[in-house]
């Protein structure tokens, strides 16, 4: 008996063995997944890639908006500025005691007297 018992795990161990390969063995699974390994990551890379560079503009525009309104409150105080100036000068014709405060500013030339040409005399 115990050879006919061990005729038969013999003849299973080896049906097991020799039988096609199902497409649910492990070979095969690993064959078709390192193939496919390489195409998923590269994808995989790309989309985090493509997150990355999505955030940076996102966040390189945000900054772009926030200098691009600086500059046209820059832009406005200065032409408020210009015109303030432009007054300054204007009514420094009929009160010339803020002249000192312009020619500080060099918003308006410094004044200065005349020299007087005394005639030399021997």
């Amino acid at each position: 008996m115990a050879g006919g018992y061990s005729g038969l795990l013999q003849m299973s161990k080896t049906h097991w063995t020799m039988g096609p390969a199902s497409r649910y063995s492990p070979g095969h699974c690993y064959e078709e997944q390192s193939i496919g390994d390489f195409p998923a990551g590269r994808a995989g890379g790309q989309r985090v890639a493509l997150g990355d560079f999505c955030a940076l503009y996102v966040g390189n525009v945000r900054e772009y908006r926030s200098l691009a309104g600086q500059a046209d409150a820059i832009s406005m105080r200065r032409e408020v500025l210009g015109y303030l100036a432009k007054d300054a000068v204007e009514y420094s014709r009929i009160n010339p005691a803020i002249d000192p405060i312009l020619e500080a500013y060099n918003l308006k030339p410094k004044t200065s007297l005349a020299p007087t040409n005394k005639p030399g005399g021997k």
